[in-house]
């Protein structure tokens, strides 16, 4: 083992100091080159645009041995070698070369990149020179004589030997640095390798189950550090599997007394587990080994069997001998097996028989047609117009002659389902009964520091409709929105579409979770109640508002993000079927 453990971290330093010493001298290497051609490739360039004043006239006069003793002159004295080509390819000045001599260069790499309006920069072997040139070519042209290329170069013999020596240089000191780093290596490994056998032979005891295993090092660094920490590992490892024993233990024992009925089938569809209470529910004890068909329900057998096919979780309320059973199936992560609960709601069931009949013992909350009375009554104390009093006051009588049909809504609210609820049918100007609507709340959203905006189309149809029960359902859904609402605001829009009026009522407000928004229609089902109660609310407003829209031939709808606030969208027939 020590051998092992040594050979390996040796021959990873190995591999790294060779990696890095090779990348260093490679990458230093380029990177010096690169940064003298930068440097070279501005020298050049500078030379070219300072002939450029001197070159072009000469050119424009066709004056070539004026042109040849000029650049023969700046290739003397700056040590770089100047070519003039026009743009055919022709060379019409060479300060090292006689340009009659040298063939077309319109082939060059540099010279097409010039010919194309940009600096040309390359790094080859001359052809006329016989060795290594650097390339930097200026584009340029002159009127009536067409493009001309300015290019300068110098011999890469010099760089390319510093790059050679820089490079013997950078190898010799890496060599010197590998060898001592190795050196370093070979004294780490051998330190190393003996604490990480003891580390691997104690570990080996552990994963025996001996936990009372000890690691006990003389290392006085992070090796003595990991053995400590390793013993109080095994002291929490012995620990926790103690403690797993104890939870097993309780689990098992849970699960025995749980009042819901549990099973647990595997991978073949056979009973692996069950609890006591389950084996009431089947009326057998003897259900170990058995299959879901075998349990004596056909419905569970067919929830458990579609879960398990379909590979997710389902639940479905089904009579198991003569009770309710709310049966849940959990396909267990990992090919597990399937996990099922049965919990016996017959009393549940039983007891929401009974919240319908609690509406007669509510019908004292009769909030909304109080309030929309109060409201009414508060406008009419700042009026002062006789006319507008006298419609205030026509208004309130019509609430107050309305309130035993309220009466009456909260006592059939169980029965508003079935065929036996009636509407009197008339036509309804919707904008006008919201108007109405809206005029009552607008003291609570001052109050509030609300909003109201309101867009609806023009000349939007009367509807056939129950127009005191439209009161209602718009009546619940601004309070709503308004109760539910903090800051920001209320907008309502009504338009038509197609044979039908679709009215929305949005706002800001809380919002309402996506697992609370199938329940939110339901008797008495409030998202939170502790606002609810402060505010006064008894869960009916929504169930009010539902009913009253089926009873129109309508549809309502709900959208929702927590915390960003709730969109209802109502749709009503213009002709209401009843």
């Amino acid at each position: 083992m020590k051998s092992s453990i040594f050979r390996r971290i040796f021959k990873s330093y190995l591999i790294i100091v060779l990696v890095v010493t090779v990348f260093l001298t490679l990458y230093n290497s380029t990177l010096i080159r690169r940064f003298y051609l930068q440097i070279l490739t501005r020298d050049l360039t500078n030379i070219g645009y300072s002939l450029k004043p001197q070159v072009y006239p000469l050119i424009a006069r066709h004056d070539v041995k004026a042109l040849q003793a000029l650049v023969r002159a700046v290739g003397q004295e700056t040590d770089v070698r100047i070519t003039i080509i026009n743009q055919d390819g022709t060379v019409l000045a060479d300060s090292h070369e006689e340009p009659a001599a040298m063939e077309d260069h319109w082939n060059r790499p540099e010279v097409i990149e010039a010919l194309a309006g940009r600096v040309g920069t390359s790094a080859r072997y001359s052809d006329t020179l016989k060795q290594e040139m650097f390339y930097v070519a200026l584009p340029g042209s002159i009127k009536n004589n067409g493009a001309v290329v300015i290019r300068a170069s110098l011999f890469l013999t010099d760089v390319n030997a510093f790059l050679s020596s820089m490079r013997t240089n950078v190898f010799y000191v890496g060599v010197l640095a590998a060898l001592l780093s190795l050196l370093y290596a070979f004294f780490v490994s051998r330190q190393l390798s003996k604490p990480v056998k003891e580390l691997a032979r104690a570990t080996s005891k552990v994963a025996e189950g001996d936990f009372e295993t000890k690691v006990v090092l003389k290392n006085k660094d992070e090796l003595e550090e990991l053995a400590n920490h390793f013993n109080d590992m095994t002291l929490k490892v012995k620990e926790l599997f103690e403690e797993n024993l104890r939870r097993k233990e309780r689990l098992e024992l849970v699960i025995s007394s749980m009042h819901d009925g549990l099973v647990l089938f595997g991978r073949d569809g056979k009973v692996a587990m069950v609890n006591d209470s389950f084996k009431q529910i089947a009326r057998t004890r003897d259900l170990i080994g058995k299959s879901y068909w075998e349990i004596g329900s056909f419905q569970l057998g067919a929830l458990i069997k579609k879960a398990t096919t379909e590979n997710r979780n389902l639940s479905d309320e089904m009579e198991i001998n003569n009770k309710t059973f709310l049966v849940s199936a959990t396909v267990l992560p990992g090919d597990e097996g399937t996990l099922v609960l049965s919990r016996d709601v017959t009393g549940v069931r039983h007891l929401q028989d009974l919240k319908r009949d609690l509406v007669a013992n509510v019908s004292h909350e009769l909030r909304t047609p109080l309030t929309a009375l109060k409201g009414f009554l508060e406008t009419l104390e700042q009026e002062r117009n006789a006319q507008k009093k006298r419609e205030y006051l026509g208004i309130i009588k019509k609430h107050v002659d309305r309130l035993i049909n309220i009466v009456h809504d909260l006592l059939v609210l169980s029965q508003l389902e079935s065929d036996d609820a009636k509407l009197e049918i008339e036509d309804v100007n919707l904008p006008m009964l919201l108007n109405n609507i809206i005029h009552l709340f607008k003291g609570r959203l001052q109050e509030r520091g609300l909003a109201l905006k309101y867009n609806e189309d023009e000349k939007l149809p009367p509807v056939k409709a129950d127009p005191f029960k439209l009161e209602q359902m718009f009546f619940n859904l601004l309070d709503n929105a308004i109760k539910y609402t903090e800051k920001g605001q209320i907008t309502i829009s009504m338009r038509q579409h197609d044979d039908t009026i679709q009215l929305q009522v949005a706002d800001t407000g809380i919002g309402i979770p996506k697992a609370d928004i199938p329940r939110i229609f339901e008797r008495f089902y409030v998202v939170d109640k502790s606002r609810s109660r402060s505010l006064g609310g008894t869960g009916l407003g929504l169930s009010i508002v539902k009913h009253i829209v089926l009873l129109h031939g309508g549809t309502i709808h709900v959208d929702s993000t927590h915390g960003a606030g709730t969109t209802f969208t109502v749709s009503l027939p213009i002709l209401t079927k009843n």
